[in-house]
């Protein structure tokens, strides 16, 4: 009896989830109801049609939240692996009761693990972009592909990974995720990370979990990401006033970002060139970037750019901070009077850091914070160079070039 009472209640509940997953708002909550419906699906005894509904229901929000190249639309890779992670467990439930999914949802099920493996560090774990967290190594390993070979490129979903030696360098060359898909996306396109074997070294500060919607949006902000931004007068990103806001949340403003990205490869490395238009409108200006990592993944060097517009008046002499912040667990000590700094990794890996422009002052360390592990703020550091917007152009040139192992520091 007790037994048939449970059964009944799991019946129920699996009727009123195939009513609500239809009536719940358009987001990634639709995709899970959908695929928590099929699963709940599979535990009941003579319910094929509860099945065939929850999979068509399925395959019409794959095709709407996953893009062509395997990337959900919110642009969340933690959040991409908890869904394949739920699709593969849907996958294996139905192929031990014979039934095969949908041509279309093994497709994208695929190129989601292809976009995975992309975007992954050296050391397995996630690249901390648009409100994900580095998430757990085995518990990807687990729902990889193993065959699967980081792409270059990922044109829907806004990334480019720079691969060379040991050295990762990952970049958002996106546009804002649009509709729901945008309540918790970060601000920040040109944000780049740089990881070389299992040491992480340049980061982006990742979402605040755990303190209020000042802190949260801070950390979704430029500032917390490493790029540049100006220090005033910027168009607020996200939507915090009025009946819209009340409705649908602090939603990223992102019509006017126009993110452009183009890369080249040759026998010396890799090179790419990047540029958004965020300050176009209240600064005049261009923000390009440009990259290259050579063939060794020796030698990193980047261009930081504000190109004036012959449309709109630049604000001269306006202050800007272009920032990279630091792991948690890299040490760095100035060097040269200000223009160097040595980045010392935990594994005693040295790489020097180094400035060159004359719009800015020198390089500082500075205080900041990580949140990429758990979402909880740790203490970290950042390197912080602050310029102010010259007449023209203004160009910042900057280069991280291994230098060797170095004598390894202990870990407190």
């Amino acid at each position: 009896q007790a037994l048939a009472r449970i059964h009944a209640s799991f019946s129920a509940q699996t009727r009123w989830l195939e009513k609500l997953v239809g009536q719940c708002d358009d987001g990634v909550d639709r995709l899970q109801g959908a695929l928590g419906l099929a699963l709940a699906a599979c535990a009941l005894p003579q319910q094929g049609q509860i099945l065939r509904r929850a999979i068509d229901l399925l395959d019409r929000e794959i095709r709407r939240q996953i893009l062509p190249d395997g990337g959900h639309a919110s642009r969340n890779p933690l959040l991409l692996a908890d869904l394949l992670s739920d699709l593969l467990a849907l996958e294996a439930v139905l192929e031990a009761r014979q039934v095969a999914l949908p041509t279309s949802i093994v497709s994208a099920r695929q190129n989601m693990q292809t976009l995975l493996a992309m975007l992954r560090h050296k050391d397995g774990r996630l690249a901390v972009f648009h409100g994900g967290l580095e998430g757990d190594a085995a518990a990807l390993n687990a729902v990889a592909d193993k065959a699967a070979k980081p792409i270059s490129f990922a044109q829907k979903s806004g990334y480019q990974r720079l691969d060379a030696g040991d050295a990762c360098v990952l970049v958002d060359v996106g546009d804002a995720p649009r509709g729901a898909h945008s309540i918790a996306a970060h601000a920040a396109p040109l944000a780049f990370e740089m990881s070389h074997g299992g040491d992480r070294l340049i980061v982006n500060c990742g979402p605040n979990l755990v303190h209020g919607r000042d802190w949260q949006l801070a950390a979704r902000g430029l500032a917390a990401h490493s790029t540049l931004a100006f220090d005033a007068d910027v168009a607020d990103p996200f939507l915090r006033q009025g009946l819209a806001a009340k409705r649908l949340g602090p939603r990223v403003k992102g019509e006017t970002w126009d993110v452009t990205g183009r890369r080249v490869e040759d026998k010396t490395g890799i090179w790419l060139e990047t540029s958004h238009a965020i300050f176009l409108d209240s600064h005049g200006v261009r923000h390009n970037r440009r990259f290259f990592i050579d063939a060794a993944g020796e030698d990193i060097r980047g261009e930081d750019m504000l190109l004036a517009d012959m449309n709109h008046r630049p604000l001269e002499g306006a202050g800007f901070h272009l920032r990279f912040h630091l792991h948690p667990q890299v040490k760095a000590s100035l060097q040269g009077g200000g223009d160097a700094v040595l980045l010392l990794t935990p594994s005693g890996h040295g790489w020097q850091f180094r400035l060159a422009s004359s719009a800015t002052a020198p390089l500082k360390i500075e205080e900041s914070v990580y949140m990429g592990q758990s979402g909880i703020p740790q203490r970290c550091q950042q390197l912080s160079v602050q310029g102010r917007l010259a007449h023209g152009d203004t160009l910042i040139r900057w280069a991280l070039r291994y230098a060797g192992r170095q004598a390894v520091r202990r870990r407190r």
